[in-house]
């Protein structure tokens, strides 16, 4: 966190709620990496061996391009730098899709490997 902070990536704050705990956000430099991290992403599911479940959202973010990346960044904005959220009231966030593709897969791969179980 030191390295990421000397780096501008990260600011720290403390945390008013404990005096032992601070709190992390993101700087624009960091959320500016997004594009570049969904396209390692994109890479790494091409070329590396990866689970379904560990690449779903890198298939989303790389389907989703450059416009879900730049929803996604507003978001980490909103969150991190208190800029205002530009997402539509009640619309999923890219946070929010990005975990329920996830979830279908888990429970789609447990749904399979428990009719397996009954088959046997």
């Amino acid at each position: 966190l030191k390295r990421l902070m000397a780096l501008g990536l990260l600011t720290k704050a403390d945390d008013p709620s404990h005096k032992q705990k601070a709190i992390y956000s993101l700087t624009e430099m960091a959320i500016t990496l997004v594009p570049i991290m969904a396209q390692l992403g994109a890479w790494g599911r091409v070329w590396l061996p990866v689970s379904e479940e560990l690449s779903i959202r890198a298939e989303l973010l790389e389907k989703g391009g450059p416009p879900l990346w730049e929803q996604f960044m507003d978001e980490l904005r909103h969150e991190h730098l208190g800029a205002p959220s530009r997402t539509p009231p009640g619309a999923p966030s890219v946070r929010q899709q990005l975990r329920a593709a996830y979830e279908a897969v888990v429970e789609r791969k447990a749904e399979e490997l428990r009719h397996i179980k009954t088959e046997a």
